[in-house]
């Protein structure tokens, strides 16, 4: 079975585990990932970040809804990304009314005039961000949903990179990786926070 085979195999795999978990079981793990994330990135690391890169949920993920208001609670700024052709870039958003359907039914910032939109070489080490994906390995590898938006975006940013999502998206067994995939430095679930080293 060829790399992108086995990527489309797990991703069919995996997608269906997540969809199986019910509305409820959803928001209790979402709240309590949320939790740890809070504690470990905004609380133990008080006034190490300026600005949050978040997304917006979309379809089984888990939500970031909780992760949105920690992050204006804690006086961040909070980001969102919209695609653009094959680039995805961020803008700062006050307000989730904000938000419209953009790409692939996913929630996005509105275009308006004088947006300033953020690209990786405007990023530093004080920013934070929150990126999805359908499973997660124990060195940090993610496999996403194969736009390589993220992937792309990562190669330049300057900052911390967080994964979230269910503990059932964590796996012990190495994922298939590419030259172009990015590691993450953190993995945050309803279970814990983890590094390549384990819990942290």
């Amino acid at each position: 079975m060829s790399l992108i085979e086995r990527k489309k195999t797990l991703r069919t795999a995996y997608r269906t585990l997540r969809d199986s978990l019910s509305p409820e079981e959803r928001r209790q793990a979402s709240l309590l990932a949320s939790e740890r994330f809070k504690k470990r990135f905004l609380e133990e690391a008080e006034g190490q970040f300026d600005r949050i890169f978040l997304f917006a949920s979309c379809g089984s993920e888990i939500s970031t809804e909780y992760l949105h208001h920690y992050a204006k609670q804690a006086g961040l700024t909070v980001m969102y990304p919209k695609v653009f052709g094959k680039e995805m870039k961020f803008r700062k958003i006050g307000s989730l009314n904000e938000m419209e359907e953009g790409t692939y039914g996913i929630m996005e910032p509105c275009e308006k005039p004088g947006d300033q939109w953020i690209t990786p070489e405007l990023t530093s080490k004080r920013d934070l961000m929150v990126v999805p994906g359908l499973l997660f390995d124990e060195n940090l590898h993610r496999l996403g949903y194969g736009g390589g938006y993220y992937d792309r975006f990562l190669k330049g940013f300057k900052g911390t990179v967080c994964g979230i999502g269910f503990a059932l998206q964590r796996c012990k067994v190495a994922l298939p990786a590419e030259e172009t995939d990015v590691p993450l430095m953190y993995y945050c679930c309803e279970d814990g926070c983890y590094d390549r080293c384990g819990a942290i």
